[in-house]
């Protein structure tokens, strides 16, 4: 749900309440947008239920213990005492409460991957729209720099993602970070969160950025096998402005140098722009092959197999 209060990252997790003062839900992101995502108050009280936090017979009426049972069935609980339940499908259960209806993602991809020549690829590309974000670094409200990034890590509520440093570089250095900046993360189902910095290698210009509010993202697997031969490849990315997933094809070129400085990047054919940064690069298999980076005439990438060793 989303109600038209704008709040500050310091927000997340406050109440939001009726002129009576009466509970309606809990926010759970701040952004600039005009509207604010919040948790309904019978969502977050069957959730109170389902860990036993609340009495079956004060707090949750017979339907909504039928609903439950019809949906997740009888061995979805454990009776305790006091007249309380346990929930034991609890990962299944955090994915429902925010469930929302994210669109037609596979619309999206028919009209912005354009440059995919077969039917096959755009259903790859497509399935990572869940993977794949779009992260923006500012300096109060005004953007410095936006790129793409990929979640490799999920658990309960948070997530990690990997994505290009030049997100939090200096401009003109090639070791200094700005620690004032804020950055914003704007998520498949486009609603924006704030992103903390977890760590960095302005070598290899990677960095990990955790966020908060966002249940069991789809992540992707880094194996540590080297790109050792040419294959087809899609290179996906994502526009911040307004969340719309970019995809291309392209081959890898084995031995051919990258210009950039760092000697262990690799080359693909993909031709895309400096929004697809931080964005992944996969096989036809789906497969994470590595990160891109730009330049004007070929796309430098991040092996897999330097990203694992990170």
């Amino acid at each position: 749900m989303l109600s038209t209060c704008r709040i500050h990252e310091v927000g997340i997790g406050g109440p939001l309440v009726d002129f009576d003062g009466n509970f309606v839900g809990m926010n759970c992101s701040g952004t600039k947008q005009r509207k604010t995502p919040y948790v309904r108050r019978p969502s977050i009280r069957e959730f109170m239920w389902f860990h036993g936090m609340v009495s079956v017979k004060e707090e949750v009426d017979e339907a909504v213990r039928e609903r439950f049972k019809s949906r997740y069935g009888d061995s979805a609980f454990l009776r305790a005492g006091g007249g309380q339940y346990i929930n034991h499908l609890d990962a299944m259960f955090k994915k429902d409460i925010l469930r929302k209806p994210l669109g037609g993602f596979g619309l999206e991809m028919d009209r912005s991957a354009y440059s995919l020549a077969s039917e096959s690829s755009k259903l790859l590309a497509s399935k990572m729209n869940r993977s794949v974000v779009s992260i923006a670094s500012c300096n109060g409200f005004a953007k410095k720099f936006s790129c793409s990034g990929v979640f490799i890590k999920g658990e309960a509520c948070s997530a990690t993602i990997l994505t290009s440093a030049s997100l939090f570089r200096v401009p003109g250095s090639s070791h200094l970070i700005d620690d004032n900046l804020r950055i914003e993360v704007c998520l498949p189902n486009q609603f924006r969160v704030v992103g903390i910095l977890n760590c960095y290698n302005l070598h290899y210009n990677v960095a990990l950025v955790d966020i908060m509010g966002f249940w069991h993202p789809r992540t992707i697997k880094i194996r540590g096998h080297p790109v050792t031969s040419s294959m087809d490849v899609i290179a996906v990315g994502s526009l911040f402005a307004c969340r719309k997933l970019m995809a291309v094809e392209g081959k890898v070129l084995i031995g051919k140098q990258s210009k950039l400085d760092c000697k262990e990047l690799c080359v693909s054919t993909c031709k895309i722009t400096k929004a697809g940064i931080g964005g992944p690069l996969i096989d036809n298999d789906g497969n994470f092959v590595g990160m891109n980076f730009y330049d004007e005439e070929e796309t430098p990438f991040l092996p897999r197999d330097v990203i694992h060793r990170l």
